[in-house]
C-alpha cells in the first residue's frame, strides 16, 4: 500500500511540474484549439457516418463494426464513451488532450522557444485531416487521444533506454494503430522526424533507427495479436470496408510504383482547404530542409538525404504496401507531423545561416510566413464546420419537407405504427459522392457534407430523430417487382409520383 501511494504522490509531483515548466505552452495550445473547434464543440454536426450517435437506445455503441476492421481500441473508447453526441465535452477533452502532445512535441523535436512550439503545434492541431476528422462524431472522443498516446510513444522511444519503458512505448503503438491503422504512418514520420532534428552523427543515428525499427515492429506484433484476439473472442469476421479483410495479404504492384511516387507531392486536403496555404506549407517545407543540409560534411548529408527520402514516402507508406485500397482524406494524418517536421527544420536551423543581417530578415520574414499559416488553417477549419453544420441544417430540412409529403398522401394516418418505408434510388453508388444540395452553397467536400441522406438505413434513422415511427420495410420479391413496376414512370421526390403508399408501405423514390 505504501508503495503505490509513494508511486502516485511521484507521479503527481511530476506532472505538476510538467504543467508548471509548460504553463505558457499548454494555455495557448488550449486557446487556439478553442478558437479553431470551438464552432464544432458548440453545434450538432452529422454528416454521413453521425446520425446512429443520436438514437439512445440504452445500448453501448456497436463496437463489432470496429473489431471487423481492425481497430479494437476505438470499440474499447466506444465502449467508455459510448459515443454519446455532447461535442463541448469533446471539445474540452481534445483541447488538453492536444496542448499536451503539443508541450511534448516541443520536447521531442528540441525546440527551445515557447513561441515556435506553439506555431508548429497549432499546424498539427489545425490540420484539414484533423479538421475533417472531426465532422464525424465517432472521432470527437477518439482523435485528442490517438495523437497524444502517438506522441507519448514517440517520447518514450528518444528519452528512455529502460527495456519496461520501451516495451510500454510498443504497447502504445499498437494501441493507437488499433484506435485507426493510419496513426501508424503518423508515428513513423515523428520516429523519422526526431531522427532528422536530432541528428548528430552516424553512429548515434544507426542505433537509435534500431531502436526504433524494433520497438516499432513490436507495435505492430501488438496490434495484429490485438486484431486477431478481439475477432476470436468476440466472434467478428473481418469486414470488407477498406478491405479489411485483406488486412495481413500480400497485394503489392510494382507498376503502380511511379503513379504512388507522383502523389507524394500533389496531395489535396479537401477543397476548404487553401492551395495558397499548402504552397505556402510546402515552401516552408522545402527551405527547412534545405537550411538544415548545410549542417553536415558529405558523410552526413548522404544520411541525412536517405532519411528525407524516408520521410517522404511515409505518410503513404500504406499506398505503397497495399495499393488496391481505398485510401480517403483522414488517411493522410501522417502529413500533419510531415509538415511539423519540415517547419520544425527550419525553426530549429536559423542559425545555420551566417550572414547576420540576412538571417535576421530571413528568420523574421519566415515566422509572419508561419503566423499566416497557422490563421489561414484556423479560419479552414471555421469554414468546413460551418459548412458541415449547414449541411446538417439542410438535411434535417429536406427530409422535414418529404416528411411533410409523406403525410399528405390518401390514407397515410390509417398506417399502423411504426410506418413502414421503402426507400428507391437509382442508382445509389452513383449518389455516394455527388454534393447532395445546391452547388451555390455547398462544396463537395468529404465528411464536411457528406450527408446522411445518402443510405437508406441513415434516412430512415433521420426520420425517427423528426418524432415519426419508421421502419425499413422489408418487402418480398413478388411485392418488389410490382413496387419497380409503380416506379418504372414515377419521378423522384420533390415530384409527387415518386411517392405513394403500396399495401401498407410508403414508397419513396428518392432523388438523392
Amino acid at each position: 500500500m505504501y508503495f503505490f501511494y509513494t508511486l502516485v504522490v511521484i507521479i503527481m509531483k511530476e506532472i505538476e511540474k510538467f504543467f508548471k515548466d509548460n504553463k505558457i505552452v499548454l494555455v495557448s495550445l488550449f486557446a487556439i484549439f478553442i478558437v479553431t473547434y470551438g464552432f464544432a464543440g458548440t453545434n450538432s454536426i452529422i454528416n454521413i457516418d453521425g446520425i446512429n450517435d443520436y438514437v439512445i437506445l440504452n445500448k453501448l455503441s456497436d463496437y463489432k463494426l470496429y473489431l471487423s476492421v481492425g481497430r479494437w481500441a476505438w470499440a474499447i473508447i466506444g465502449y467508455i464513451f459510448n459515443y454519446y453526441p455532447v461535442p463541448f465535452l469533446a471539445l474540452i477533452m481534445n483541447g488538453i488532450l492536444f496542448s499536451i502532445g503539443g508541450a511534448l512535441l516541443g520536447k521531442i523535436f528540441n525546440i527551445k522557444r515557447e513561441v515556435y512550439v506553439i506555431l508548429v503545434s497549432t499546424i498539427m492541431m489545425a490540420f484539414p485531416t484533423n479538421v475533417i476528422a472531426y465532422t464525424y462524431l465517432p472521432w470527437q472522443f477518439s482523435i485528442g487521444i490517438g495523437y497524444l498516446l502517438s506522441i507519448v510513444s514517440v517520447y518514450i522511444l528518444k528519452y528512455s533506454n529502460n527495456k519496461f519503458k520501451l516495451l510500454l512505448s510498443s504497447l502504445l503503438i499498437g494501441f493507437c494503430t488499433s484506435i485507426y491503422q493510419s496513426f501508424l504512418p503518423l508515428i513513423m514520420v515523428l520516429c523519422i522526424g526526431c531522427l532528422i532534428i536530432n541528428f548528430d552523427n552516424s553512429k548515434k543515428l544507426y542505433k537509435e533507427f534500431l531502436k526504433y525499427i524494433v520497438y516499432g515492429f513490436i507495435g505492430v506484433v501488438v496490434y495484429i495479436v490485438g486484431v486477431k484476439l478481439s475477432t476470436l473472442l468476440f466472434n467478428v469476421e473481418m469486414n470488407s470496408y477498406q478491405n479489411a479483410n485483406q488486412m495481413f495479404s500480400i497485394n503489392y504492384n510494382i507498376s503502380l510504383i511511379k503513379k504512388n511516387l507522383s502523389t507524394l507531392l500533389d496531395t489535396s486536403f479537401g477543397v476548404m482547404f487553401p492551395e495558397s496555404i499548402h504552397l505556402m506549407l510546402k515552401i516552408v517545407m522545402f527551405f527547412g530542409v534545405l537550411v538544415s543540409l548545410f549542417k553536415y560534411n558529405v558523410k552526413n548529408m548522404f544520411l541525412y538525404l536517405v532519411l528525407v527520402v524516408l520521410l517522404l514516402i511515409s505518410p503513404k507508406i500504406f499506398c505503397f504496401i497495399k495499393p488496391y485500397q481505398f485510401y480517403h482524406i483522414i488517411t493522410l494524418m501522417a502529413y500533419s507531423m510531415f509538415y511539423v517536421v519540415g517547419v520544425t527544420l527550419l525553426l530549429n536551423n536559423f542559425n545555420v545561416i551566417r550572414n547576420n543581417k540576412f538571417r535576421k530578415y530571413f528568420s523574421n520574414f519566415m515566422i509572419v510566413i508561419l503566423v499566416i499559416i497557422t490563421f489561414g488553417m484556423i479560419v479552414s477549419a471555421n469554414k468546413s464546420f460551418v459548412m458541415a453544420r449547414q449541411s446538417t441544417e439542410a438535411s434535417f430540412q429536406y427530409l422535414n419537407r418529404l416528411q411533410m409529403r409523406i403525410e399528405e398522401l390518401d390514407g397515410y394516418s390509417d398506417l399502423e405504427f411504426p410506418k413502414k418505408y421503402y426507400l428507391y434510388r437509382d442508382d445509389p453508388n452513383k449518389t455516394f459522392f455527388l454534393n447532395k444540395f445546391s452547388n451555390k452553397t455547398f462544396l463537395e467536400e468529404q465528411g464536411v457534407n457528406w450527408t446522411f441522406l445518402s443510405f437508406n438505413g441513415d434516412t430512415i434513422v433521420a426520420f425517427n430523430l423528426l418524432g415519426v415511427d419508421v421502419v425499413e420495410a422489408k418487402v418480398s420479391e413478388e411485392d418488389k417487382k410490382e413496387i419497380l413496376k409503380l416506379l418504372k414512370d414515377a419521378k423522384e421526390y420533390p415530384d409527387k409520383s415518386g411517392i405513394f403508399i403500396y399495401k401498407d408501405i410508403v414508397v419513396i423514390k428518392m432523388e438523392l
